[in-house]
């Protein structure tokens, strides 16, 4: 049985998670860019670290609960913020650098890596369904 008081620990958990994985991505995403534009000493200025990871803590803070609630909910959690972190650096890194907003595209590499996510993982209803010793069966042989 899920309680309000776990609900409530669960998704400050997310938010605080989203909030210091959004704004690494949001960092690595800006070096990126920078890196790929040749620009080395931008890759390391903790000035724009700085407000791109405010910036993506901020962003990372609303849609790290409403993905992991709403559509992502039978993902395990280090899968989740590992595959949506990657997803946000390369599309938000890359699209900058070839001129597109990295905001925008950013947010499109989340949402990519999350709905593959959806999609690829199977549900616990799923996974009991299925018979001993079959691939995805979590009962022993």
């Amino acid at each position: 049985m899920v309680t309000l008081p776990r609900v409530i620990v669960i998704t400050g958990g997310l938010i605080l998670v989203g909030m210091i994985a959004g704004g690494f991505a949001a960092g690595c995403a800006l070096a990126l860019y920078a890196i790929l534009h040749g620009d080395w000493r931008g890759a390391l200025d903790l000035e724009l670290w700085g407000f791109a990871g405010a910036v993506g803590a901020g962003i990372g803070a609303v849609v790290a609960p409403l993905t992991s609630w709403l559509f992502l909910r039978h993902v395990p959690l280090g899968r989740l913020i590992l595959q949506t972190t990657v997803g946000t650096i390369l599309a938000g890194g890359v699209g900058f650098a070839l001129g597109f907003s990295p905001l925008i595209m950013a947010t499109l590499g989340y949402l990519a890596a999350a709905v593959r996510l959806a999609v690829v993982t199977p549900r616990r209803t799923e996974l009991q369904g299925s018979k001993p010793g079959q691939a995805g069966s979590r009962r022993p042989a």
